[in-house]
């Protein structure tokens, strides 16, 4: 299970959401994004504790906003503040931003 490992913490990683090239991986909005954490405690989100570092999505501040607070619809009138609609809405923006990072070599493999 992931929660019984210490927790993964790495600014280096999360201070990529704030480049001027980031992409928002609900919206697809261009430009400074913010790292945010998954909300599920299978992420190891637990009371006051963020999830694993690892386990967050580039969200510009309306996206992270909506996703967090949970009021109206999302920017994008895709999802409805329904826990299971925001869940979904941070998987494909988690997916959508580890497949980036990944394409742009952003993070990589090493020996």
């Amino acid at each position: 299970m992931i929660d019984q490992y210490p927790q993964y913490r790495n600014r280096r990683l999360l201070d990529l959401a704030h480049s001027l090239d980031a992409v928002c991986g609900n919206c697809g909005a261009i430009g400074p994004c913010e790292p945010a954490h998954s909300n599920m405690s299978i992420h190891g989100k637990g009371g006051a504790l963020k999830a694993h570092d690892c386990f967050h999505a580039h969200l510009c501040a309306a996206c992270h906003r909506w996703l967090d607070q949970g009021t109206g619809r999302d920017p994008t009138n895709i999802y409805t503040s329904e826990r299971a609609d925001r869940q979904q809405m941070f998987r494909r923006a988690m997916d959508r931003t580890w497949l980036r990072l990944w394409r742009e070599g952003l993070i990589q493999v090493t020996r």
